[in-house]
């Protein structure tokens, strides 16, 4: 997740993830110490620096990178 994306600082139920990008969040990865939780709920806040583990189509990578995500 990059610093600048709108999605920093939002749960994932408030960034609506699934419904924006039709994509599942099977992990998140803290950015800094790379703590791996799985299944997140959303109520997960994602933080910039996070690695998000999706599973989802090519449209929505290209949706995701256009958020301010990197793949």
């Amino acid at each position: 997740m990059e610093a600048g994306s709108e999605l920093a600082g939002k749960t994932l139920r408030e960034a609506q993830f699934r419904e924006r990008f039709e994509a599942i969040v099977v992990a998140l990865m803290d950015g800094v110490t790379r703590d791996m939780t799985f299944n997140p709920g959303p109520a997960e806040v994602i933080k910039k620096r996070d690695i998000l583990i999706v599973m989802g189509s090519n449209e929505m990578i290209s949706r995701l990178r256009s958020e301010g995500c990197s793949a």
